[in-house]
């Protein structure tokens, strides 16, 4: 398995995230769209006065505005749950390659970092090391190296 491969989850996972905002925001836009009712007019003739007249127009659901609203988030939809399958698949392949992994340690950092989403940072304290390029090092060499037993 590659680095780019390894990384695949961890962006699905962001790409998720972001499609989530898009649709929490498409969401609020639609809760928004609603039809004036009060509109100030004046008389067609002499003295011209302001004054306030109700309006009644077609519900904000009818208007083209908010089809159009209701078709981007049925889109945004389709793509997060086409994403989450994805990352399911993602998740399975990962899976597998952890178990098939001999070493302790490789394992626990690739959980930590690339299911766990935790930086190297963080991976490193989780291990008992205090350089984030112990863990970064680690995995390099392990990809790098199938042959090698550790």
């Amino acid at each position: 398995m590659t680095k780019k491969e390894l990384s695949q989850l961890r962006d699905l996972k962001r790409e998720i995230q972001l499609l989530k905002e898009q649709r929490a925001e498409i969401r609020n836009n639609m809760r928004s769209m609603k039809t004036p009712n009060c509109v100030e007019a004046s008389s067609k003739y002499p003295p011209y006065q302001k004054h306030s007249v109700t309006v009644c127009g077609v519900p904000p659901t009818e208007t083209a505005a908010f089809n159009d609203e209701d078709a981007r988030l049925q889109k945004i939809k389709l793509a997060i749950a086409e994403r989450e399958r994805r990352r399911q698949e993602e998740y399975d392949k990962l899976d597998r390659f952890i178990e098939s992994i001999e070493d302790s340690e490789i394992r626990q950092i690739i959980m930590l970092y690339y299911i766990q989403d935790l930086t190297w940072q963080q991976t490193a304290f989780k291990i008992g090391h205090h350089d984030e390029q112990y863990p970064r090092r680690k995995i390099d060499r392990f990809l790098n190296c199938t042959k090698c037993t550790y």
